[in-house]
């Protein structure tokens, strides 16, 4: 955005003596104006535009650097009551994943095959476990929202340092788990919000369980303004998200899957 910038006056020198300074009239070159810059024979020129009509959610610089690290692990519970007893999501921080990838977005509407992600491997569909960690792209400053759905059989979700080191079951941020209670849908869902800085990076971390039979869940980030950053199903514009910054030092790569604090 910037603004031309027009000469305004004429300075001549002849026969050794200074000239009249005239404003110069853009309308009619060889008459002077009258006035500036109330003259009516005068232009006006459009002023820079109002800033909010510029993208409030800017992406962050991309190197290669865009996406979700995730790790698969085998789960030998078995989901058999409310709240899934019995499970530890904190126990895989130690644990050696299976596989490991990158993938742009996270989560399955429909269960799972063996084909997770991008994966190269054949997978077991049942009974595993998925720990995936990036860094959200906080655009905006303000209120966000987080929501978990379509849940089978359990997810756990950290936003801020705790995603990045010292998590647990007991601090997560949300927690959504399939019931056995009712006769509808008992898929669990969660939604939370948390207030962070415009500009910055923003550790996040989704822990996803599943016991016997097929697994699925959503994840949708939305900025406060209501821009969706990330959807799953959504294979496409979910940039902001990242697993570590270019200039490593404002958002650094995660501990190793296995080597985590």
């Amino acid at each position: 955005m910037s603004r031309s910038i027009y000469s305004l006056g004429l300075l001549s020198l002849a026969t050794g003596a200074l000239a009249s300074i005239l404003p110069w009239n853009p309308l009619n070159p060889g008459k002077p104006s009258t006035g500036y810059p109330t003259d009516p024979s005068y232009p006006s020129y459009p002023s820079n535009p109002d800033p909010s009509a510029c993208p409030s959610c800017s992406k962050p610089k991309q190197c290669e650097n865009v996406g979700w690290d995730w790790a698969y692990y085998p789960n030998p519970l078995t989901n058999n009551g409310e709240n899934y007893p019995g499970f530890r999501g904190d126990s895989f921080k130690t644990k050696t994943p299976t596989y490991t990838g990158v993938t742009p977005v996270i989560g399955k509407a429909s269960a799972f095959g063996t084909t997770i992600y991008n994966s190269t491997s054949t997978l077991d569909s049942a009974y595993f476990v998925l720990n995936q960690h990036a860094y959200l792209w906080a655009c905006e400053k303000g209120t966000w929202q987080f929501d978990i759905t379509g849940v089978d059989d359990l997810a756990l979700a950290w936003v801020g340092d705790l995603a990045y080191s010292g998590w647990t079951d007991s601090n997560a941020s949300g927690r959504a788990v399939w019931t056995f209670q009712g006769t509808g849908s008992h898929t669990g869902s969660a939604s939370f919000t948390a207030e962070l800085e415009g500009s910055s990076y923003v550790p996040v971390r989704f822990l996803f369980a599943n016991g016997q039979g097929g697994g699925a869940f959503k994840v949708t980030i939305t900025s406060p303004s209501g821009i969706i950053v990330h959807q799953t199903g959504r294979d496409t514009n979910n940039d902001w998200i990242v697993r570590y910054s270019c200039f490593e030092s404002q958002a650094p790569k995660f501990a190793s899957f296995g080597q985590e604090p």
